[in-house]
Parts: C-alpha cells; sequence; structure tokens
C-alpha cells in the first residue's frame, strides 16, 4: 500500500498500478486510502476509465468509498476538461453511493435569503458529525468550488457561511486589523477563497 501511494505521489502511473496489481495478486485486500492514492494518481493524468475500472474494482471488493473518494471525484468534476470527462466523473460520483452525492444532486436553488440551502447543508454537516475534520473540509472546499465554478455563486456562499459557522475552516480567514484581512489559501480552491472574501466582505 505504502508503495502504491508513494509512486503515485512520484507521477508514476505505471509503477503505482503493478503494485496495486501484486498486493491483488498475492492475496492482500487493499484498503480505502490505498484505493483513494491511486485513484488521485489516475485523475492526475486523466486516466478516467481506468479511475472507473479501480472504483468497480472497490466495490467488488466489498470496500466503501470514503468522503475523500468522493471529494477526489468532484474535485475531477470542477476540472473536468470537456464535457465528456465532466460527464464520466459524474457517474463516478452517482456508482460511490456515498451520502455525498445525494447532498449535491438534491442541493435545491438558493431561495431569497438563502436559508434553505444553508439548511439543507446544515442538515448534511450534521449526517458528516462523525468524520474528521480534515475530511469535512476538503468535501466542503470541493462542493462550494463546484458550485462557485458552475455559476451557482449564491448557493456556494451558503454552503460556506454554514461550514464557517460549524469552524470546518479554522484560521482560513481573520481580519488581523480594520479592513485588513488574512486567508490562508492552503486550505481552500480558488472557487471558495472567492467565496470565502465575498461573504466575509460583504
Amino acid at each position: 500500500g505504502l508503495l502504491v501511494d508513494l509512486w503515485g505521489k512520484a507521477g508514476n502511473v505505471e509503477k503505482a498500478w503493478q503494485w496495486y496489481q501484486a498486493m491483488l495478486h498475492a492475496g492482500l485486500l487493499p484498503n480505502v486510502p490505498t484505493c483513494n492514492s491511486l485513484l488521485s494518481t489516475f485523475l492526475r493524468v486523466n486516466k478516467i476509465a481506468e479511475a472507473y475500472d479501480l472504483l468497480q474494482n472497490m466495490l467488488a471488493l466489498g470496500l466503501r468509498p470514503s468522503l475523500q473518494t468522493y471529494t477526489l471525484l468532484l474535485s475531477c468534476c470542477t476540472d473536468g476538461r470537456s464535457k465528456l470527462d465532466m460527464g464520466f466523473c459524474g457517474q463516478l460520483m452517482a456508482s460511490t453511493g456515498h451520502p455525498a452525492h445525494m447532498f449535491l444532486l438534491k442541493m435545491p436553488a438558493a431561495g431569497p435569503d438563502g436559508q434553505n440551502v444553508r439548511n439543507h447543508a446544515n442538515n448534511f454537516l450534521n449526517l458528516m458529525h462523525s468524520e474528521d475534520r480534515e475530511s469535512k473540509r476538503g468535501l466542503v472546499d470541493a462542493v462550494v468550488d463546484f458550485l462557485h465554478k458552475s455559476g451557482q455563486k449564491e448557493e456556494a456562499g451558503s454552503v460556506w457561511e454554514v461550514a464557517a459557522q460549524k469552524n470546518v475552516f479554522p484560521d482560513a480567514l481573520r481580519e488581523k486589523s480594520s479592513s485588513y484581512w488574512l486567508i490562508n489559501l492552503h486550505v481552500m480552491s480558488e472557487g471558495t477563497a472567492i467565496t470565502a472574501l465575498s461573504r466575509t466582505l460583504a
């Protein structure tokens, strides 16, 4: 598993895949983090079909996709190079069966004050209460970035507000002095950073 992760992070897709196959041939069951690492490697080099096969293999082995699995796929969908890629990533997201997919599918259009979206986000984050903060932060970042980049800026803002209230992004944005803000871009993507700033300064 460690070798799959290391070769993947080094960008050597073939070696990572070979070590994953070697695990299976040796009768070893990979864990979800190992699969996520290989999935991330495939997605980074736009090997969408291989990512799909890996996800099906995970499910066949009885491995349950995690919040991180879904986050990787959503980020892939956001950064899709073509409508075909985005459609394929959407299919991958649906096949995980993760509750995060229903949260996104059932995202309401923002009402006049955005309260309906805030309620929807609040209910989902309550459901995810047992997940660690880093996993929740990664998912919320991917969701806000996706909504922002797909033109759903009001919805993105409302999701951000709920996440900020629940301290999902501690110290991400703070006012150092009057009209002087510090924003930690290491913990959020571009769409989330823009949303966070616009909501905070509004």
